[in-house]
């Protein structure tokens, strides 16, 4: 397995191929700026594709499909339809829409909003403290217990 390119495609400059294994891509025309991720199928018959596309890794391109600028195709995503501009699309067949056309790296740990990142294992980061006591500045959780001496279950969660 290679890269086949047709040699009667028409394809803008700027394309990168990243991972050069199991890309295919039948004659036709492709846009400025596109990248091919490894196993791309880009089948015969699509009508156009525009500039500033992204194919995500065993994407597929099927049918007479015509897909607009700055469009990222997500991986393993199957097209048989019209794809808009600025779009994002994923999904067998890909129907799943979301705005915007540029790949995004979120914050790690932003997911909740209004939540301070934490540490390793959810302990919140600390300056106070030494490594040389073996805490660094952080405390264990205290525990309470009761003082009667049983569990005590609240009624909801008996039933």
């Amino acid at each position: 397995m290679g890269v086949f390119i047709s040699p009667d495609a028409e394809i803008g400059p700027g394309l990168v191929i990243h991972t050069p294994y199991a890309i295919f891509v039948a004659p036709g025309k492709i846009g400025r700026n596109c990248t091919l991720s490894t196993g791309t199928l880009v089948s015969a018959g699509y009508r156009s594709i525009g500039d500033d596309v992204y194919f995500g890794a065993g994407c597929k391109i099927v049918g007479p499909v015509k897909i607009g600028n700055n469009v990222v195709v997500a991986a393993n995503s199957l097209v048989i339809t019209d794809v808009p501009d600025n779009i994002t699309i994923m999904g067998v067949p890909a129907r799943i829409k979301l705005p915007g056309g540029k790949p995004k790296r979120f914050a790690w740990g932003t997911a909740v909003t209004g939540q301070k990142p934490a540490g390793a294992n959810g302990q919140g980061a600390s300056t106070s403290g030494s490594a040389a006591n073996g805490k660094g500045g952080d405390s264990a959780p205290e525990v309470v217990v009761a003082e009667s001496g049983r569990n005590e279950v609240d009624e909801k969660t008996r039933a």
